[in-house]
């Protein structure tokens, strides 16, 4: 178990604000995790190099991991013992992907430096459940119509070396308006017998409601991670990937998510900012 720590919170903002994530995290210069790659040689003529992937890394057939697209399309395998799956947010990288399986290669993930990891399925599905209980009416919270609560929890390794993902409380019915922030305590449901040795990433849902102020102007609830004035989602991850344990009881070893429940999107995230973006709608379906 872990020491309790401060909650994720996040401003509610006018219906026009640009504070709405709006640039395209394939452009920025963020690093993914895993972080390392070596460039893709594209030195070599094609036809060269798909024989060279073929014959050092032929398609594994027992995985059912690879690297999928945003939209969820299978691009092709990669030499990983495992069934891991990667997004690949890359437009090279995904041809050069796609290319290498037609001629029955997989590519190496040392060659795929956009390639960021998806947690398992398992893990994907919670975050859609997180999504339907925020989006559902609470009565703990006070939330009677639903929208206007957030929901998330973590997930990693138990002491046995098992996943496991533990869901978190409930926030607190928020209404979206000026200076008013949501928040939800990703790591409040850990208990004595439910709880995590290595915590692998967390996720919350940015909710779906919006409000009318008194002189006509739309509220509703940021959908991309928090980031303002060094408070937020993003200096949250910041803080937790410091593996010292008595700074940072909860050290976080890979991405986090924000799942925004009326954009529909995932935003997967560390402490440099926004890495990836997907449709929930994709990101849920792979297996």
């Amino acid at each position: 178990m872990h020491t309790p720590k401060k909650n994720n919170q996040h401003n509610s903002i006018p219906y026009s604000s640009t504070m709405q994530y709006s640039g395209s995290p394939y452009k920025s210069k963020m690093t993914p995790v895993p972080s390392k790659h070596r460039n893709i040689d594209r030195s070599a003529a094609r036809n060269k190099q798909f024989a060279h992937l073929a014959t050092l890394a032929p398609t594994p057939k027992s995985t059912t991991g690879g690297y999928y697209s945003r939209k969820g399309k299978y691009l092709g395998s990669h030499d990983q013992a495992n069934d891991t799956v990667y997004l690949v947010t890359n437009k090279k990288e995904r041809k050069a992907i796609k290319d290498a399986h037609k001629h029955g290669a997989c590519t190496p993930l040392s060659e795929v430096r956009s390639a960021v990891v998806l947690p398992s399925y398992a893990v994907r599905q919670a975050m859609l459940e997180a999504v339907k209980r925020s989006n559902q009416p609470n009565a703990t919270v006070g939330d009677k119509k639903g929208g206007f609560h957030e929901e998330g929890g973590m997930f990693g390794l138990d002491n046995k070396g098992n996943e496991n993902i533990v869901e978190a409380l409930p926030g607190e019915y928020t209404v979206p308006g000026p200076g008013v922030k949501a928040s939800v305590d990703v790591f409040s449901g850990e208990s004595s017998t439910d709880n995590l040795k290595t915590i692998h990433g967390t996720y919350h849902v940015h909710p779906k409601g919006t409000a009318i102020a008194a002189n006509g102007q739309k509220y509703d609830f940021e959908q991309a991670p928090s980031n303002k004035n060094g408070e937020g989602d993003i200096p949250n991850a910041r803080e937790r990937a410091n593996p010292d344990k008595d700074a940072n009881p909860y050290h976080v070893t890979g991405n986090s998510y924000v799942i925004g429940a009326r954009d529909k999107t995932v935003y997967i995230y560390n402490g440099n900012g926004v890495v990836a973006t997907m449709p929930l709608k994709h990101f849920v379906k792979i297996k």
